[in-house]
């Protein structure tokens, strides 16, 4: 469990789709043993409707500043990825930094984002804005580990942000767009 959460993720019946598994296996065939896929393009797999991105959080070494040792020199080499963007490198601090990449994966756009200090999938759980959107794939155990109200929240199409979620209505606007008869409830359901 995160410290400071009142729940610990739960793990799902259902598995994740052939084409999440072969993303997976395409990072780990570069030497990337543990990308955590997370948010929308999980929810909206739930929901049977499609999705357009598909979100990656992953570690990234300092070793990488070098760029031929650089995820995106790595993508953009492999036959399996696409449309590879160079990567825009941030600091976070001192020795934190922040690397945003494009990429495509079998016609889906990947939004990976690597950090020197990358959550891990409790933490990614937790952060999300709201339990409808806190899922990630275990890359280790290849299944779902989602917030304990995902499930009906997905099911009853409810849109529950947390306390910490930053425009809230933008939020919902965004999400009422994808998600056909999504209804919004105030005060966050997030234990």
């Amino acid at each position: 469990m995160v410290q400071g959460a009142q729940y610990s993720s739960v793990i799902l019946d259902q598995k994740p789709g052939a084409g999440f598994m072969r993303l997976l296996d395409a990072f780990q065939s570069l030497g990337i043993a543990a990308p955590l896929i997370h948010g929308g393009a999980l929810r909206d797999h739930f929901l049977g409707i499609p999705h357009k991105d598909i979100d990656v959080r992953m570690p990234f070494s300092l070793e990488e500043l070098d760029t031929s040792k650089s995820l995106s020199t790595r993508l953009s080499r492999s036959v399996l990825f696409n449309k590879v963007s160079k990567g825009d490198l941030m600091a976070m601090g001192d020795i934190a930094f922040r690397c945003r990449i494009d990429a495509e994966f079998e016609g889906h756009r990947l939004d990976i984002v690597q950090d020197t200090e990358c959550p891990d999938i409790e933490r990614l759980i937790q952060i999300a804005d709201g339990a409808i959107n806190a899922i990630v794939i275990d890359p280790v155990q290849k299944c779902f580990r989602a917030h304990p109200f995902f499930e009906a929240h997905v099911h009853q199409r409810i849109y529950a942000p947390n306390a910490t979620c930053r425009n809230i209505e933008g939020r919902f606007s965004h999400l009422a767009g994808k998600i056909p008869a999504l209804r919004f409830m105030p005060g966050g359901a997030m234990i």
